[in-house]
């Protein structure tokens, strides 16, 4: 067994000879969950639900927090959405704001995945949704200050609330998958049957098998 393969104690019942492994699940299923829990280290199972049950708790109130932001100082705002109307898809500030807030979470959510699952189709995707967002964020200001369209007050202002928005949302994004990832392999452990040693005897067990 390698090291990795400690994190997780498999039921002997469950073992395939024929395939060398775990019958009813895949290899790549076994080996995410293997490369989740060496990042994490949670040392038991109960361990694992508090870390996805506390990273779900405060990606929640990351993502309402921002969204709460954006209905203050953004849609209830006194602002003239006439005015600085944006370049990209010819939309308001307030569309702007919105569109950033939901871009930025696409854009950190299908980078996590696509990092997780080894996949390279959807990083252009998400690497795209990123530069949508900064050039949303920059052009406020720089139609104020390089372009002369309204007041560099205003611009600076508007930039600051999208950057704000964007980074909300995808620290929000953030914890929220990271709880997802977890809760995933708690089901799967659950699931097939796993039983997590602790980190204290897969280190034992490596440093015996070296």
């Amino acid at each position: 067994m390698s090291d990795a393969e400690d994190f997780l104690e498999p039921p002997s019942m469950a073992i395939n000879p024929q395939t060398d492994g775990i019958e009813g699940h895949s290899d790549e299923d076994f080996d995410l969950a293997i490369r989740i829990l060496k990042q994490f280290e949670p040392k038991d199972q109960s361990q694992l639900f508090e870390m996805a049950s506390k990273y779900g708790t405060w990606g929640g109130m990351a993502l309402t927090a921002t969204f709460v932001f954006w209905w203050l100082l953004v849609q209830g705002s006194d602002d003239d959405m006439s005015v600085g109307i944006s370049l990209f898809f010819k939309i308001n500030f307030s569309q702007v704001a919105l569109v950033v807030l939901i871009l930025s979470a696409l854009s950190t959510i299908l980078a996590d995945a696509s990092r997780v699952r080894g996949s390279f189709m959807l990083s252009p995707v998400s690497g795209g949704m990123f530069i949508l967002c900064m050039l949303y964020i920059a052009e406020p200001l720089a139609a104020s200050v390089i372009f002369d369209k309204y007041d560099a007050s205003v611009g600076l202002w508007r930039s600051i609330r999208l950057g704000i928005l964007w980074s909300g949302a995808r620290v929000g994004s953030v914890l929220f998958g990271l709880s997802v990832k977890l809760g995933w392999v708690k089901k799967f452990c659950e699931q097939w049957g796993y039983e997590m040693n602790s980190l204290a005897t897969s280190e034992v067990s490596s440093d015996s098998n070296s």
